[in-house]
């Protein structure tokens, strides 16, 4: 008999060995555990087959349906789950632990692996992670207008020992209409929510965490509600930089791209810039003069950051000038003022 193991069961188990993810390769694409080989064992055509069967018919149909399905497939799996299991164990899961898991592990038994199946298979282990990620911890949230360098603050930040999550890295996306350029493709917001506890669960969570301010949605993603109500409560650090500054990192950044793809984007917040700005900041694109096109824009991000944080609690904000200081110097900068940014 396989050997049910809980989700804590699981993340001890699943660090030595490999998981199988026995689901159909479209629900694996909407979302799976991270690391999880996807080990179907029905395809996306013939799941929706036996599924209809089910629904029209009735379940002993479906099950000798899939019994049909299966059987010609049963000496494949077995050949490849043995080249899979190392040290002759592997982990199982399906959504809900049944039947998928039950079937599979009884055949892989048979020759002779180990098997370990999550109970309740992977709808278990996303119930786990929310409540995780509900848990009370102690969050620093770094703020800051559109080009002062939020995102390598905190990777510098992590280079000096401190604990963060790099959100808009999971995402693959940086939070603005021209977050997605140079990025690769955003993943579902199902794995997404995989990922982001994957990075979790690596943490101490009795120490400090520090993560970028984020409106909810980052591009196509979104943050958790579980995670997203602790930090809109979580005490603030605006770092302050000079705008010059801002001017020359957002330069260096965007100067590599295409023309096009940027009057692109700055034609989605035309109504939001205005008709005219916009038109001044194209024209300074198409007379390679993206620094004016830059300043023109950041009017616009200016407003909607200024907008975003008065609906915070100012008691919650520490503001901090760091002028033209390096990435590590402004991270160094705010290590030294941690207590005072949590108030304590």
């Amino acid at each position: 008999m396989p050997k049910l193991i809980n989700t804590e069961q699981f993340f001890t188990k699943a660090a030595d060995y490999p998981v199988l993810d026995i689901r159909s390769p479209a629900e694996y694409e909407k979302g799976h555990i991270p690391g999880a080989i996807n080990f179907p064992l029905l395809s996306n055509e013939e799941r929706k087959q036996v599924g209809t069967t089910y629904k029209q018919i009735g379940k002993n149909e479906a099950v000798l349906q899939g019994l049909d399905i299966i059987g010609p497939k049963m000496s494949f799996f077995a050949k490849e789950a043995l080249e899979l299991a190392k040290d002759n164990q592997l982990i199982l899961y399906c959504w809900r632990g049944g039947m998928r898991s039950n079937s599979m592990a009884w055949l892989l038994e048979k020759v002779g692996i180990k098997v370990f199946v999550l109970k309740n298979g992977y709808k278990a282990y996303r119930h786990f992670c929310k409540q995780q990620l509900s848990q009370s911890v102690d969050i620093i949230i770094v703020s800051g207008s559109t080009g002062s360098g939020k995102t390598h603050i905190l990777k510098a930040l992590h280079n000096a020992g401190e604990q963060i999550i790099d959100l808009e890295g999971i995402a693959n996306h940086k939070g603005s209409v021209f977050g997605a350029m140079g990025q690769l493709k955003q993943l579902s917001n199902e794995q997404f929510e995989n990922q982001l506890y994957l990075e979790w669960s690596r943490l101490d969570r009795t120490r400090t965490i520090w993560l970028e301010d984020e409106s909810n949605a980052i591009g196509c993603n979104y943050i958790p509600k579980e995670l997203f109500v602790q930090m809109r409560c979580a005490p603030v650090v605006r770092v302050i930089i000079d705008d010059e500054v801002r001017v020359e990192r957002l330069l260096h950044e965007y100067a590599v791209f295409d023309k096009t793809l940027l009057i692109d984007n700055i034609n989605k917040i035309k109504k939001r810039l205005s008709p005219e700005k916009a038109k001044e900041a194209i024209d300074a694109v198409n007379r390679d003069n993206l620094a004016i096109s830059i300043r023109i824009v950041l009017g616009y991000y200016d407003k909607a950051y200024n907008f975003g944080l008065g609906k915070r609690n100012p008691a919650t904000i520490t503001e901090i000038n760091l002028g033209r200081l390096s990435i590590e110097k402004c991270a160094r900068n705010l290590i030294l003022n941690k207590e005072k940014i949590k108030g304590e």
